[in-house]
């Protein structure tokens, strides 16, 4: 098997890794539908494509169910188009409890169309609308002797200005003895064979700064409701997501931490990341080229050994001369077309990951040098006798006769 080389075995290893990975994901996406068979038990949606359903939302200052009659309605949807997104705000006033640094609880209820009543609910999902935090710090003017109040650390309650409201609206059959485990704490059956609607509220767009804090002053608070409908396997991911980031807290990670990875996912939709998660997957490549990886095999020995930074004479010898040339070395366009990839790939993260406004301009800094070297290209005659910075004279592999 001359053939396989350490090198072709580490692509085929990593390309074998990569498909993997894909179709990890393509399940967690698209999970198989239950097929009915003797021994599958298959469980169907109760709620049919064309049902009329009815969305309304509470506020409480108890965060287990409660009659109807005991909790503070803020928003009603007679006519829920759960197939449509949308939007809406509204003002909640705010318990004297809540103002007095205690907690409030939002209900969100999903009742057949115009039953709003105890016991019709097809759906129920309790989320906190307050979070105990440390207050920022006021600023302070530094050219100034006033001292202005010190902020306590004592946490106090805080506003969460968003509630992000998930409902799928798939028709989907689930195999019961193959259940997606990230949901299962979310199914909640209607009878033996159905299962009633999934309601969800997801956190992952609500982060630390957008917290606002909760004074003796407060009365109301401008609540922003934001609904979308969404697949079983958008359920999942979201689901996944939230409990990553809840084992970050546990190992440690810092509010600030968990949100720059929360601003990676608030910003974007599901396709704008699989295309950073293939764009990366391409970067991966660069880094034989930048630590100059250079793998040899020894005589004797089965393992073969890797050095790092190693420059041939040919390279050594281009570095000293670049500057007294004028002209450029030979480049393929297919090499061309490699470089101008590998430029522009940060472009795609500075504006999907969240970075101050100076990070993002420099990341344009290889777009720049990529255009002073279209422009050498331009001015200066094509050398194909000079060697590149690979030590490769396109000039000599043309006239090196072939071996039959």
């Amino acid at each position: 098997m001359a053939w396989l080389t350490c090198g072709r075995a580490t692509v085929i290893a990593f390309l074998s890794y990569l498909l993997y990975n894909f179709y990890i994901i393509y399940l967690l996406f698209y999970p198989e539908p239950c097929v009915p068979a003797a021994h599958n038990r298959c469980l169907t949606p109760l709620l049919k494509a064309d049902a009329k359903l009815s969305l309304q939302v509470y506020t409480s200052v108890k965060s287990t169910k409660q009659p109807v009659r005991k909790l503070s309605p803020v928003f009603t949807e007679k006519n829920f188009q759960y197939h449509n997104a949308f939007t809406k705000s509204v003002n909640v006033t705010l318990p004297p409890t809540v103002v007095k640094n205690g907690s409030l609880f939002a209900h969100i209820v999903i009742y057949p169309y115009l039953e709003i009543r105890d016991g019709y609910n097809l759906a129920y999902f309790i989320t906190p609308l307050t979070r105990y935090a440390i207050p920022k710090a006021d600023t302070q003017n530094l050219l100034s002797n006033n001292v202005q109040d010190a902020t306590p650390n004592k946490p106090k309650s805080h506003w969460k200005k968003i509630i992000s409201i998930r409902f799928v609206t798939e028709q989907f059959a689930f195999n019961l003895k193959q259940f997606p485990a990230e949901i299962y704490s979310l199914l909640r059956l209607a009878n033996d064979d159905q299962y009633l609607p999934f309601l969800y509220v997801s956190d992952i767009s609500l982060t630390v700064r957008q917290l606002e804090v909760i004074n003796a002053n407060s009365t109301a608070k401008s609540l922003h409701i934001d609904y979308q409908p969404i697949s079983v396997g958008s359920l999942k991911f979201w689901v996944a997501m939230e409990e990553s980031m809840k084992q970050m807290q546990k190992f440690g990670f810092s509010d600030a931490d968990i949100d720059k990875v929360k601003d990676i996912f608030s910003g974007n939709n599901l396709k704008m990341l699989l295309l950073t998660f293939v764009v990366s997957i391409f970067h991966i490549w660069k880094l034989a080229k930048v630590f100059k990886v250079t793998v040899e095999r020894n005589t004797g020995r089965w393992l073969p050994s890797i050095q790092f930074g190693k420059h041939s004479k040919a390279e050594q010898e281009s570095e000293s001369y670049d500057l007294e040339l004028k002209s450029v070395a030979h480049l393929p366009w297919r090499a061309f077309m490699y470089k101008a990839f590998n430029t522009f790939i940060d472009d795609v993260f500075a504006f999907i990951i969240t970075m101050p406004t100076s990070h993002r301009l420099a990341v344009f800094r290889d777009d720049f040098v990529f255009l002073i070297y279209l422009y050498q290209r331009w001015l200066y005659p094509v050398d194909k006798s000079r060697v590149n910075e690979f030590g490769i004279s396109y000039e000599e592999k043309e006239n090196k006769p072939h071996l039959d």
